[in-house]
């Protein structure tokens, strides 16, 4: 029989959430982000022949073993259900293995409030647009900004971006903007209309 279980959880990199190791065998039931990766280690009570996993009762999955212990890993998607069968020595094995349970942690898309400008407004001379947004996600932004298009004589221009903030690394959660676009080189005419939207894309 399993004398210890401990679980190595490395959950996926844009999460920013650090390795940990889960080694109270009474847990069962765990939460994870769709690509993390679960280290298996195990401690029998008597020296192994061989070791195999099953998920969601599919095809046996062999485990490394050596003496009384036995390794393996997994890389979870989605909601999965996790036995480990032991064979000894001694050709006994553990016929009703615990089932430990992986529900999928949703992984929400990030949000974002625009408090300033309008809807809807006129340009003034000075060609400048104060705005304020907050942008939040629950495991962080890589990158916020403005996608805009001029709509001139019943047509659209190409799409276009401005590019506000980004970050390679140190993800924060939560931003908030207030600044003036100057659009003074975009080429507007009298009666044009520009057309743009705040966007925000999370790590993932």
């Amino acid at each position: 029989k399993i004398s210890t279980m401990k679980l190595e959880i490395t959950p996926p990199e844009y999460s920013n959430i650090k390795p940990y190791i889960q080694s109270d065998n009474r847990i069962t039931h765990f939460e994870l982000l769709a690509g993390t990766k679960v280290a298996i280690n195990i401690t029998s009570n008597k020296e192994l022949q061989k070791a195999w996993m099953k998920l969601n009762n599919s095809n046996s999955i062999n485990l490394t073993t050596k003496n009384k212990s036995a390794t393996g890993e997994f890389k979870f998607h989605s909601d999965t259900t996790l036995r480990v069968f032991l064979f000894d020595k001694s050709n006994d094995y553990n016929i009703n293995p615990i089932q430990y349970h992986f529900h999928l942690q949703k992984d929400n898309a990030p949000n974002i409030i625009v408090t300033k400008p309008k809807s809807e407004f006129i340009l003034d001379e000075s060609y400048k647009i104060p705005f304020n947004i907050n942008v939040y996600d629950d495991f962080g932004i890589k990158e916020t900004g403005i996608e805009f298009q001029i709509f001139e004589s019943g047509n659209y221009t190409k799409l276009d971006t401005l590019i506000l903030k980004s970050f390679n690394k140190n993800h924060p959660t939560n931003l908030n903007f207030f600044d003036n676009w100057n659009i003074g080189t975009l080429p507007i005419s009298m009666g044009d209309e520009l057309h743009f939207w705040f966007y925000v894309i999370d790590n993932n």
